[in-house]
């Protein structure tokens, strides 16, 4: 039976016979993370999910050698990044606060080496985002390869590799694309319904103010001002909840190839472990995005991106050593 697989640039390769699949594996070029389909499949999937090609990881990859090695250097990071939810979670709980300082620091200094490629990127994720609301719900089927053209040129950047605008569209390419619209799906799900909790303080207030203070307007204006004040704290804490969950859902399938349950999963934990330092987290950062808004809104192309720098900081505080 004939494979095809999708090699390192994202591009589908194939067929090829199952013995071609494992002399890829011999030399590196594909591993168990690979994602692998053939005719009797519906979808694509990773080649460690095929029960049929479990054999072919008992393969090991020839070690590569480096065009400048030298005895006794080694090269940071050339260890097989996990895609086990089991593994990131447990990492996640092995991990305390993403400190908001270094994150900072970090964003800056990275924004300072790649300024062009950080601002490119996140002028381009506006403009798609503003482009596909044009069209009802589409923002909604798009959220998470949005996010990801910014995110992932910024995650290349932060682990020191070259990288360009072009590598933010991995979202909108086969195999990626299904699986992150469903992954939107579950993103935009919760935050619409988290936008649906904010409103009931307001409502509450208007109820029990119409029984109560019937005939007092003046009860009832103070009943209705404290309803919207309690539905603003509870949009802010809600949405800086979810959109934390979406920005960590959209590298985790981008860059580990988790599906979307599994990203949502492992998501979720991250809030879970600490809930009141990722709202503190993710409220600093919002307010340093808002301020290059006050500067007639040019400051917020280098704010926007230190920022936005800042949540990928975060995955990658969790997720760097697995």
């Amino acid at each position: 039976m004939n494979w095809h697989y999708v090699d390192g640039n994202g591009d589908t390769k194939g067929p090829i016979s199952e013995n071609a699949l494992g002399e890829l594996i011999v030399q590196g070029a594909i591993n168990k993370d690979t994602h692998v389909w053939n005719e009797s499949m519906e979808d694509w999937t990773v080649l460690r999910n095929v029960n049929e090609l479990q054999h072919l990881l008992d393969i090991s990859p020839a070690p590569k050698i480096p065009a400048d090695y030298a005895p006794g250097i080694q090269e940071e990071n050339t260890f097989q990044r996990s895609s086990d939810p089991f593994v990131l979670k447990k990492a996640v709980n092995e991990k305390g606060l993403t400190p908001v300082g270094e994150a900072l620091q970090v964003s800056m200094e990275a924004f300072k080496a790649s300024p062009g490629i950080l601002i490119g990127s996140f002028c381009l994720m506006y403009i798609i985002n503003m482009a596909a609301g044009q069209i009802p719900f589409l923002n909604l089927f798009l959220m998470l390869q949005i996010i990801a053209v910014f995110a992932i040129p910024s995650l290349l950047i932060l682990r020191g590799q070259t990288a360009t605008v072009n590598d933010g569209f991995v979202g909108f390419k086969s195999p990626y694309l299904k699986n992150m619209t469903i992954g939107s799906l579950i993103a935009g799900g919760i935050m619409l319904l988290a936008l649906c909790l904010t409103m009931v303080p307001l409502f509450a207030m208007i109820l029990g103010g119409a029984t109560v203070v019937s005939n007092d307007s003046s009860g009832m204006e103070v009943l209705i001002l404290l309803g919207i004040f309690v539905m603003v704290i509870f949009m802010i804490i809600f949405m800086s909840y979810t959109n934390f969950i979406a920005w960590m859902m959209a590298i985790l399938m981008a860059d580990r190839g988790l599906i979307a349950g599994e990203a949502f999963s492992v998501a979720v934990t991250m809030v879970k472990r600490n809930y009141l330092g990722v709202l503190i987290f993710t409220f600093v950062i919002g307010f340093i995005a808002m301020v290059g808004l006050l500067a007639l809104c040019v400051g917020f192309i280098f704010t926007g991106p230190i920022s936005f720098m800042c949540m990928t900081y975060a995955y990658e505080f969790y997720f760097k050593e697995v």
